[in-house]
């Protein structure tokens, strides 16, 4: 698991309740990036705030502990696709700054 970045936008108050949305924004060989969402909601106004975003990097991993590819996901909506084209400029990235590091 790597966590590739979270933003934190506010603050959550007891006795609300928080809701977790996780959503694949793209499958590449061997990974997957997933975009998870935290929201707050007030019971008594209903309001729902969000607290935070983040993106996270799953590898899959053998039983042997190699790598394994992942099955295909396909993006069908033009949301999903806008979602996959940025998924794959996020990795680039930390592709350059791994190798970077490497130096």
């Amino acid at each position: 698991l790597s966590i590739d970045s979270t933003r934190f936008l506010s603050t959550a108050s007891p006795g609300q309740l928080l809701q977790l949305r996780a959503i694949l924004t793209r499958a590449f060989n061997t990974s997957m990036e997933v975009r998870v969402a935290v929201h707050a909601e007030d019971f008594t106004t209903g309001r729902r705030t969000l607290l935070a975003v983040g993106f996270f990097v799953f590898v899959s991993l053998a039983e042997g502990g190699g790598k394994r590819p992942v099955p295909r996901a396909i993006a069908l909506t033009p949301s999903e696709m806008d979602n996959a084209t940025l998924a794959a400029e996020r990795r680039a990235l930390r592709l350059r700054q791994q190798e970077e590091l490497r130096r």
